[in-house]
């Protein structure tokens, strides 16, 4: 119960359609209330008495009990459809808030675990919440105001026998707490394996060229099938003792009914009570006892649904810790200066992956950073996006620290081209018009004809409107980049950050993206990752990074004079 308060927020705001729900409710336990007296009319005063009308009066009661059945159907139906539809509107609040965390989460978060794991916390566990809200909390009060309106109707028909009917509650309490525990851990493993096997489908999907030219399908298969078999391992485990919690409610609402059958018969015997009344009271026991069975499946539905809301929870409340600082400002369209200051950072504690970087572009300039693999040159980047604050020192654009800058206005003067393109499941021109939905046609057009990407895009079946695929995959790498290429130049950023934009591309992509990258860097301060000559050679500044320190700087005759790392390199090229 201790996720109560946190769920019922989520369904709060739907109260006009909950107090609907709950007026149907008090008129589905009415009609529940009067089901069973026309049965003792029947056989009180028709069946024993024989009235000349009896035949009229059990048809009168026929009709009744028939109405009050209909009644409570038609009471449930729209009760159960409404409680659907909040608990629908309740789970899909949930799932934007995770996903809205989801995006906002440090890049830390999303480098530990795995896509398949955060895919099915999305999709999967937030259904807890409904749940837990629909089949826990609403299924609680419903059946505690039954139990409440059963009791009061029963001890006005004979308070012992009624009392003697109370008897199994703590018993249900006994067999409650010992299952409950035992319950939530199967179930958290049971949404654990089940994770784990839907990240097992995202990367081997995501991988597939990768696995068919290994030959690993066997492998992989062989994984699945293991998993597989886990989840259904922890999944029986978790209704093992689910079925036993089912069986002993049933064995202990049993033994009530069957002792409340005995006791009342024995009075039926000794004349204290009539067969109608008998019978009335045995259907208001099964009334009492049914919103007490749910009572008990109230408590196995909430140590069940607590694994997801859990899972959820984590999520939610993991902090970001790179948010906006109280009064950051709207920098508007910058300049484009950008400075690093006496930069120092470390993923974690005591392991510095950069030491007192100072360097500085200014607008129309180009800063090239070359280094061996893992010296930091991508880590310098994500400092400038604010992905990451520096450990210490400062990042700034046109002269403002950029903690003091809306995370929103320092990423809209930045344009950023990486290593590995990022296309995402849709059109071409979807695609380039990406952070700028509502360019023209004729604006992504244009620039895709910036990016040299024009001519294939129009040689598509559809062209601007042909889907690219996940991943763009139908695309070959050259293609890929240049309508990233396309997308910086639409949307004209100030500033821009490249990462490899042309490694592992072949002589002809290379030289077509090459030219278009030259028309986009022009009159804008640029931040370029690279190794290949034709983006380096060019750049104001080249700095190279060692150890996570700038070993060399200076232009590209001036580190060839000194002979050092970047001439070594560029001879290595030349060779």
């Amino acid at each position: 119960m201790k996720y109560l308060r946190r769920v019922f927020s989520y369904f709060v705001k739907d109260w006009p359609l909950t107090a609907v729900i709950f007026l149907l409710v008090l008129l589905g336990i009415g009609a529940s209330l009067f089901k069973p007296w026309p049965l003792k009319v029947i056989i009180d005063d028709a069946l024993d008495k024989r009235p000349p009308d009896a035949a009229k009066l059990v048809g009168w009661m026929a009709a009744t009990l028939f109405g009050l059945h209909v009644l409570g159907a038609l009471i449930g139906s729209v009760q159960n459809y409404l409680l659907i539809a909040v608990g629908l509107r309740g789970a899909a609040r949930v799932r934007h808030d995770l996903f809205r965390r989801l995006q906002r989460l440090p890049m830390r978060f999303h480098t530990r675990g795995t896509l398949g794991d955060v895919i099915y916390r999305v999709t999967g566990d937030t259904f807890a919440f409904q749940t837990y809200f629909h089949h826990g909390m609403v299924t609680a009060l419903i059946s505690l105001l039954t139990l409440a309106s059963m009791t009061v109707v029963m001890l006005q028909m004979n308070v012992a026998l009624t009392l003697a009917s109370l008897l199994v509650m703590p018993a249900l309490v006994a067999v409650m707490q010992v299952f409950s525990k035992r319950m939530t851990q199967r179930s958290l493993r049971t949404h654990e394996a089940e994770s784990a096997l839907t990240s097992q489908v995202h990367q081997v999907m995501s991988a597939l060229p990768l696995v068919r030219a290994y030959v690993c399908e066997d492998e992989e298969e062989r994984k699945f099938s293991t998993r597989s078999n886990a989840t259904v391992t922890v999944r029986l485990a978790q209704h093992r003792v689910e079925i036993l919690y089912w069986l002993g409610i049933a064995l202990v609402i049993g033994a009530g009914t069957a002792a409340i059958t005995w006791l009342g018969g024995l009075r039926v015997l000794n004349g204290q009570l009539s067969v109608g009344v008998l019978i009335v009271f045995l259907a208001y026991l099964g009334m009492l006892y049914e919103p007490l069975s749910q009572l008990s499946t109230v408590g196995g539905t909430l140590q069940e649904a607590a694994a997801g809301v859990q899972r959820v929870l984590e999520v939610l409340d993991q902090p970001e810790d790179i948010q906006d600082a109280p009064g950051a400002k709207d920098l508007g369209r910058a300049r484009g200066e950008v400075e690093i200051r006496n930069v120092s950072f470390s993923y974690e504690p005591g392991k510095e992956v950069l030491r007192d970087i100072s360097l500085h572009v200014a607008p129309g300039q180009r800063l090239a950073v070359i280094g061996p693999s893992g010296v930091g040159k991508t880590t310098l980047l994500n400092l400038l996006l604010r992905f990451y604050d520096p450990t210490s020192g400062a990042v700034l654009l046109d002269g403002h620290d950029v903690r003091g800058i809306t995370s929103r206005s320092l990423r809209e003067n930045v344009g950023l081209v990486l290593q590995d393109a990022i296309i995402m499941p849709a059109t071409a021109a979807e695609n380039i018009a990406y952070g700028r939905p509502g360019a023209t046609r004729e604006q992504v057009v244009a620039a895709a004809q910036a990016a040299n990407a024009h001519a294939f895009i129009s040689k598509l079946e559809r062209g601007y409107d042909t889907f690219i695929g996940e991943g763009g995959a139908r695309l070959s790498g050259g293609e890929r980049q240049r309508i990233a290429i396309a997308r910086a130049f639409l949307k004209d950023a100030p500033v821009l950050a490249m990462d490899e934009p042309t490694s592992a591309l072949d002589a002809e992509s290379e030289a077509a993206i090459v030219d278009a990258l030259a028309r986009l860097m022009k009159d804008r301060a640029v931040v370029i990752i690279a190794h290949r000559l034709t983006t380096v050679r060019d750049s104001h500044q080249i700095a190279v990074l060692h150890h996570g320190a700038v070993a060399e700087f200076g232009s590209h005759d001036e580190l060839m004079a000194r002979g050092g790392y970047y001439a070594r390199l560029v001879e290595r090229q030349r060779k």
